[in-house]
């Protein structure tokens, strides 16, 4: 079939099923993750339509679902059968999600400013480090990678603002995402290009540490960032 032809056929159904996420989450969900293939920036933009619209700040695991279960869709649909840890996260956002995400600050806004923890699940009785399915902060360390300085100071402001930043603190986050960095960086046979964090988004990584509160945390951002 015509790539145009889907890309409408795709387009229309979102149209249709836009303002009913309460019954048709899934197919939403589906239906942005497929519309990325042919529109990148569609795509976003269905994304940021569904946060803006039904955004439910007094339902915490909805909220949470319109971030971590995109980010989820993308994974299943991109992941590859060898697994390993932060491979497919890392691939999937890397080639699918991030590229797009970091041209639509809007979007960007909403994610990490708008959402409970900004996306990140957290689960009863288990700790931030134990958590098993760490889409936000694959992501953020995506951002890092191919975001440029301004991006990157968009995203730090939003979650630096995010009073729904509860469960988990922004040092947190931001040191978990370093990690991911870091295996990115180290594993280019693995991604198949050499990524590296630009001088310009390691001095804006920097500038973050002011909106840490914790003063422990302030400590290990700033061994962490000033090491990459």
């Amino acid at each position: 079939m015509n790539n145009e032809i889907i890309l409408q056929s795709l387009t229309e159904a979102f149209e249709v099923l836009k303002d009913s996420w309460d019954t048709k989450k899934e197919a939403i969900i589906n239906c942005i993750v497929e519309t990325e293939a042919y529109d990148g920036s569609l795509s976003m933009d269905m994304w940021l339509y569904i946060l803006q619209t039904h955004m439910p700040i007094e339902n915490q695991e909805d909220a949470n679902s319109l971030v971590d279960d995109v980010l989820d869709r993308f994974l299943r649909k991109h992941e590859e059968t060898d697994s390993m840890s932060g491979k497919n996260e890392s691939k999937a956002f890397l080639n699918h999600v991030v590229p797009h995400l970091i041209n639509n600050e809007e979007l960007m806004k909403s994610i990490f400013g708008k959402t409970y923890n900004a996306g990140y699940k957290c689960y009863p009785n288990m700790e931030f480090d134990e958590i098993l399915t760490p889409r936000a902060s694959v992501c953020v360390a995506c951002i890092l990678l191919l975001g440029n300085a301004n991006i990157v100071e968009v995203m730090i402001k939003s979650l630096a603002q995010n009073t729904l930043m509860r469960e988990v603190s922004m040092g947190k986050l931001l040191l978990r995402a370093n990690k991911y960095v870091e295996y990115i960086c180290r594993n280019d046979y693995i991604f198949d290009h050499k990524y590296s964090i630009s001088p310009e988004v390691k001095e804006a990584l920097i500038r973050s540490i002011e909106y840490i509160e914790d003063k422990t945390e302030r400590a290990e951002c700033t061994i962490a960032f000033m090491s990459l």
